[in-house]
């Protein structure tokens, strides 16, 4: 059996840190995008799905706040998530609303 430790850093990297690796793919992806095929505006499209990986992470989150293990119930106090979902989402809105203008 895993202890619940393990399966929080696993966890956390599965379901906080690859979402954050993709958010970082989609947005340098549109970036050359963008410089590539000037005024298709693909940036700020990227923004919408960095905010739905933001969105996902949270979700992630709240699922995975209590967890129970042979009677006992463990409460995940990691913070990794909530910063990962926070940053994500307001980078995410930032560039959805902006990202015409940055480039």
């Amino acid at each position: 059996m895993i202890h619940p430790a393990n399966e929080t850093n696993k966890m956390i990297f599965l379901h906080g840190w690859v979402p954050a690796l993709l958010a970082l793919i989609v947005l340098a992806s549109s970036v050359a995008a963008d410089l590539i095929w000037p005024g298709d505006h693909w940036m700020m499209r990227s923004g919408a799905v960095v905010t739905v990986l933001g969105a996902y992470v949270a979700y992630r989150d709240a699922k995975r706040t209590f967890k129970e293990v042979n009677g006992d119930v463990y409460i995940n106090t990691m913070l990794p998530y909530r910063l990962i979902s926070v940053f994500l989402v307001v980078i995410g809105t930032f560039v959805w609303g902006y990202g015409d203008l940055i480039l």
